[in-house]
């Protein structure tokens, strides 16, 4: 019998939390990436609308005047190019379920302040994209056009529930479903530094790692606190931060500790890194339920709903009658297939800059079976940017950049590589194609 929770828990000032959500707006666009000043008020997710951009944003870190846009000394990117380009923005609770059309007026909804904290933006850019700038700065920038986290039309509920969206490379809508089973409606996704530290035309991408600390340190002063102080009612609550990734959890873990603001962390594995997600999305709801339980966070109705869609639609996803051999061999017949497809198309074992080839290998599943599957791996040069992609039975799809030795997003493969080239053709086929098999 599964274990229901008992608590109960003050349900949300509805009032007070639009107050927070249009504070926050407000902050965000006009000290972040500013907009029409005329649309300010109330400014909130409408479907089918980009952002009424004015071409100003921040740009505390050029105006330092000592280097604080570049990369740090000790990075092997120093003298490569990269600037701080693209600029993201935060996302509240209530954007996130307008977007999927979710009222928030239903009752169960908990209005303690939780943070979903991500490191910093991949590149954004997109042919559609113009670059924006102002007076203050010579170089080009590309802030946030549609909304960061939700982008421009939204979702669909449906698209959340569980474990569709607790996956690998699943960033706003992995967070859009955390915030809808749990009834958070007072939760704030952000970047840790807001900027995307890339190359002139606004591709490829850095770690905070490469990043000067200055830059870093600036960010979270000007911008990061504040959001945080009006998410929590200007320190009058405790802040429940979900941290995604080692590096994320370690730097607001120090800051904040410097502060007066009360809070407590969790770690989260970052959507890009490789665990399998047949144990991510355990993962993922097990250390969230158990956290928010912990801090007594989330209504009986929120947390008891929580359960019933976990317990209901795992048994679905993991039936008893597939036969996972059956299902490793057509897996594997498909590979062979494929591998022959990528050979009449011409792109294999090429080195060349634009060029793929491919290689297929074998490991263990993580099954402690001595078992043995096969993987599918391309890799492609482009724009001096050795970049691989490919698919396996544990992992499902994967992108990993070889220059900074990183596990990406799918949307930073495409920013890195040109959208018009034969790259993202074959990429677009090798999806299809996977998918396609899947069914």
């Amino acid at each position: 019998m599964k274990q229901k929770y008992k608590r109960e828990q003050k349900v949300m000032d509805i009032q007070k939390v639009r107050q927070i959500r249009n504070e926050l707006n407000r902050f965000t666009f006009s000290e972040v990436i500013k907009i029409d000043p005329g649309k300010l008020e109330n400014y909130q997710f409408q479907a089918g609308e980009n952002h009424p951009l004015t071409g100003e944003y921040c740009t505390r870190c050029e105006k330092c005047q000592n280097g604080l846009e570049k990369p740090n000394a000790e990075s092997e990117k120093r003298d490569s190019g990269y600037r701080l380009k693209n600029i993201s923005h935060g996302t509240h609770s209530l954007d996130f379920l307008k977007s999927m059309d979710i009222d928030v007026n239903s009752g169960g909804w908990s209005d303690a302040p939780v943070l979903f904290l991500m490191e910093n933006p991949a590149a954004q850019i997109r042919p559609w994209n113009k670059p924006l700038f102002d007076d203050t700065h010579k170089d080009k920038k590309f802030p946030a056009q549609q909304w960061y986290w939700i982008h421009k039309n939204g979702r669909k509920a449906e698209e959340t529930y569980y474990p569709k969206c607790f996956k690998q490379g699943e960033y706003g809508v992995l967070v859009a479903g955390l915030i809808r089973m749990f009834k958070l409606g007072n939760a704030y996704m952000t970047n840790l530094v807001k900027c995307g530290m890339n190359l002139p035309d606004g591709n490829g991408y850095l770690p905070t790692s490469d990043y000067n600390e200055g830059c870093i340190t600036k960010c979270i002063e000007n911008v990061l606190q504040k959001e945080i102080e009006i998410l929590t009612g200007h320190k009058s609550k405790e802040l429940l931060v979900f941290a995604f990734g080692i590096e994320v959890n370690h730097l607001i873990n120090s800051y904040l500790r410097k502060t007066g603001i009360k809070f407590k962390i969790c770690l989260l594995p970052h959507p890009a890194n490789r665990m399998a997600n047949d144990y991510r999305k355990y993962v993922l709801f097990g250390k969230v339920y158990k956290f928010l339980s912990a801090n007594n966070v989330g209504t009986k109705e929120a947390m008891n709903g929580a359960i019933d869609e976990f317990l209901k639609n795992d048994n679905e996803y993991f039936d008893a009658s597939i036969d996972l051999s059956d299902f490793k061999k057509r897996i594997e017949a498909e590979l062979e297939d494929l591998k022959l497809n990528i050979e009449e198309r011409g792109s294999h074992n090429k080195h060349k800059k634009g060029f793929l080839r491919y290689w297929i290998g074998k490991k263990t599943l993580p099954l402690g079976l001595g078992e043995e599957y096969k993987e599918i791996s391309l890799y492609v040069y482009e724009k001096e940017t050795r970049l691989g992609f490919g698919y396996d039975i544990a992992d499902g799809f994967w992108h990993y950049n070889y220059n900074n030795k990183v596990h990406i997003a799918e949307q930073e493969f495409k920013a890195i590589v040109d959208s018009e080239s034969e790259t993202i053709k074959v990429y677009e086929w090798f999806k299809k194609y996977i998918s396609t098999k899947l069914q």
